[in-house]
């Protein structure tokens, strides 16, 4: 289980996947939602688990009853107020093709 703070196209968010955000269902079910174009950064579980305490364990278990990825914050500003940037992982750009032609 990873989680990964997304910056669209709207305020950032904050979602808990089964797998990585380099996954095709991943990408996928971002696309599904409307977030098509993105930057994300993968977040630390553990800080993640500290951060959100019960309502994390809410997430993780719907994550675990069905699911490829699960919401956990659509609040950018305490999405940025509980995680910093110094917990950021790596960037990872994501695009439709006809925008990269």
């Amino acid at each position: 289980m990873k989680s990964y703070i997304i910056f669209s196209s709207r305020e950032p968010f904050l979602i808990v996947a089964r797998g990585t955000i380099h996954d095709n269902e991943v990408v996928e079910h971002l696309r599904q939602i409307g977030c098509t174009k993105f930057i994300s950064r993968e977040v630390p579980i553990a800080h993640i688990r500290r951060q959100y305490g019960r309502r994390f364990e809410v997430t993780e278990e719907a994550l675990r009853d069905s699911g490829i990825l699960r919401v956990l914050d659509y609040s950018g500003e305490r999405v940025f107020q509980n995680l910093p940037f110094s917990e950021f992982g790596g960037a990872y750009r994501c695009e439709p093709a006809a925008a990269r032609a």
